[in-house]
């Protein structure tokens, strides 16, 4: 059984060579394993550097796009791999021991596995109310740790182009269960995202993009929509719990942070605010794309 390892890069050269560091030796270790670094239209020397790195391992392949969001960079590595099994990890994260392993012992043992996620922990001691970091124990499928039997990811057509950097990972798992086939969560296929800053300002122009993904979500997935999100439609967890009671009660959380360390907590404070704002702003453009998503139905 062959293994394809896919991990999409864009603009993040020192977090792509870490990552890169602590997968390596798995892959090189693996004698049916590839990988293949797909960079997304960088426009630092992410390419370049990748290009280097990738001669002295020769295991690795790197192929260049341009840029459209993970999920087209992610069906463009596929399409270039020849493996049995395919599996995601992001730039910015760490591929912790026995993480390969892990997901050829899963496959090996279960022939009717379609799909494998892993438990993907971050610094816990780091964490801040201004931290960009991700966690899963299962049922997230987020792509910075989740594999597929190739058969299962080209049955289902991959990741949906329709979105742009946001929930195509859940709604791929979703299509795949969907069918019947088979997902298991793997706490052994273990993941570290490291804690980051959080820019604010990347955070809050990302808005419309989640927008627009949740709204794909709950047209395709009502079901899913209505058990995991609260309010059960877009427009009312945005609109009301996102806007009213999650600032009011995210914001009573981390009063702590405001004796412990003010600057932190108005950081905070100010991307709660400017989130919201922009969401208000974007009110008009929301019920015109809700009645194009309707209208596609």
């Amino acid at each position: 059984m062959r293994i394809s390892v896919v991990v999409p890069a864009y603009n993040q050269r020192t977090n792509l060579g870490r990552m890169l560091a602590s997968l390596a030796p798995q892959v090189e270790a693996d004698p049916d394993c590839e990988a293949v670094i797909v960079d997304d239209g960088s426009r630092d020397d992410t390419l370049r550097w990748a290009r280097q790195w990738a001669t002295a391992h020769p295991r690795f392949r790197v192929l260049s796009k341009r840029n459209e969001g993970p999920g087209r960079a992610r069906n463009f590595g596929v399409r270039h791999t020849g493996g049995d099994v395919v599996a995601f990890i992001d730039q910015d994260c760490l591929a912790q021991p026995g993480w390969l392993a892990a997901i050829r012992s899963a496959y090996e043992m279960d022939r009717q596995l379609a799909c494998l996620e892993g438990r993907t922990v971050t610094e816990d001691d780091k964490v801040t109310p201004v931290s960009h970091f991700v966690t899963n124990e299962g049922g997230g499928f987020w792509t910075c740790n989740v594999s597929y039997r190739r058969a299962a990811f080209d049955a289902v057509g991959g990741f949906d182009h329709d979105y742009v950097v946001y929930a195509e990972d859940t709604d791929i798992a979703l299509r795949v269960q969907k069918r019947g086939l088979r997902v298991r969560y793997s706490p052994q296929m273990l993941v570290l995202h490291p804690v980051y800053p959080l820019q604010v300002r990347a955070a809050v122009r990302k808005l419309p993009f989640i927008l627009h993904s949740e709204l794909l979500l709950y047209a395709k997935h009502p079901d899913y929509y209505a058990a995991h999100r609260e309010g059960g439609r877009p427009d009312r967890y945005f609109y009301y719990y996102f806007l009213l009671r999650h600032y009011i009660s995210n914001l009573k959380l981390e009063l702590p942070w405001l004796r412990r360390h003010p600057v932190v907590f108005l950081r905070y404070a100010c991307r709660m605010t400017a989130e919201r704002v922009y969401l208000l702003a974007l009110f008009d453009w929301f019920v015109r794309q809700r009645q194009r998503t309707r209208a596609a139905r």
